[in-house]
């Protein structure tokens, strides 16, 4: 997440978020409240969302389950909290980004402290026999200082890889493509094979369905302001990864956020924007439309420009529409975007729903079958405690 910076909020945009076509569809719902942490990585998870909190010690995992008769609140539940202080071995610990469901209900995410060297871990969660029991903790992996890890992962993320392993980002040579493999048998360990150096700040990444993996640099490109790179995977076992920038933005828009994929092998994304006071940069959300032919360059078309908010999450691809996330002086706001009707044609902007206590939507959002959003959210500019909120949001999309 890139820093907050609060610039005011045009008319325009607030004329938008007060007459919303869809403002008469939508249910805003909070369904919990934290005070003293914030809530990130949220993630569905067979009807319930999960997610972590570090701000307290090392960190929880909680479950939020919906109630079992509508209107009835949701319930939550601490899974997990985490040994230890941060920087201590042992235990991992200050968690961050959502959990992966693995085989047999089994949980995993990363930390980006504690472990066996206390740069960091992936940890793995045993549900439990019964109704009730405690879940199982236990370190799967360990990041190192040496060879090749650095600090341990640099975003907070994993990437489902083949045969159950996972992509994961770390810190040597300013960002690196680690694959964590799977044991053999459950006696044995996870281990890290390094598979690519890719450089430039490399902070986000995501897998497409023919094996390539799509991912941003934070600074790099022609302008040193960021890019779109894509890696292919090995023709032969043991070969090398294929590293190509796509895209490299420039100074009117930059600092990429996480990118999104479609089935046609469009990429969607957002820019947060530069910081004022460097640049003249603005974030917007824009599309990135591969070539016809290989060799040639993809296509890059901005979908809507914020002046005057920064968009801060990942883009989420539902029936057509993108849904996103930015911040704003009085808090931040959630927003669809409709594609045109005609080709060519403006992409419409629909604000579906502005805090206004200061909370800041925070990490992706998720979007249901049914196309409900869900989503959390964080004081970041507020004075202790911290507070944060998990919310529902009913479109009828």
């Amino acid at each position: 997440m890139k820093t907050p910076v609060m610039i005011a909020l045009t008319a325009a945009l607030a004329a938008m978020l007060g007459t919303s076509p869809a403002a008469a569809q939508v249910q805003f719902t909070t369904l919990y409240n934290f005070t003293g942490e914030i809530p990130t990585g949220l993630a569905l998870i067979g009807g319930a969302l999960y997610g972590v909190t570090a701000d307290t010690a090392c960190g929880n995992v909680f479950e939020l389950r919906p109630p079992a008769a509508p209107g009835e609140p949701w319930t939550l539940s601490v899974l997990y909290t985490f040994a230890g202080t941060p920087g201590d071995t042992g235990d991992a610990c200050s968690p961050a980004g959502p959990l992966i469901r693995g085989a047999k209900g089994t949980l995993f995410g990363l930390t980006q402290s504690g472990g066996a060297n206390g740069y960091g871990a992936m940890y793995e969660l045993q549900p439990p026999a019964s109704p009730g029991a405690a879940w199982a903790e236990s370190v799967a992996y360990s990041f190192n200082s040496e060879p090749y890890e650095g600090a341990g992962p640099l975003a907070s993320l994993l990437v489902n890889g083949p045969e159950g392993s996972f992509y994961v980002l770390c810190g040597y040579a300013d960002g690196s493509l680690l694959q964590l493999l799977a044991p053999a048998a459950p006696v044995f360990t996870w281990t890290g094979a390094l598979l690519s150096e890719i450089g430039n700040g490399a902070d986000s990444l995501i897998a497409a369905a023919h094996g390539s993996l799509y991912g941003t640099t934070a600074f790099g490109g022609e302008a040193e302001r960021g890019s779109v790179f894509q890696l292919a995977p090995p023709r032969a076992p043991g070969g090398a990864w294929t590293q190509t920038e796509i895209y490299s933005f420039n100074l009117a828009a930059d600092n990429p956020n996480m990118l999104t994929l479609a089935s046609d092998g469009t990429i969607y994304g957002t820019t947060y924007g530069t910081v004022p006071g460097w640049y003249a940069g603005i974030g917007e959300a824009y599309a990135l439309t591969p070539p016809a032919s290989p060799g040639q360059e993809w296509t890059y078309t901005a979908l809507r420009s914020f002046p005057s908010a920064h968009p801060d999450t990942q883009l989420v691809l539902h029936n057509g529409n993108l849904y996103g996330a930015l911040e704003n002086p009085e808090g931040g706001a959630v927003f669809e975007l409709q594609p045109p009707a005609t080709p060519g044609g403006a992409w419409t902007t629909i604000f579906l729903h502005q805090f206004t206590n200061g909370q800041v939507p925070l990490d992706p959002l998720i979007v249901d079958q049914d196309g409900t959003i869900f989503g959390i959210t964080g004081s970041l500019n507020s004075p202790p405690p911290a507070t944060g909120t998990i919310f529902k949001i009913a479109t009828g999309n």
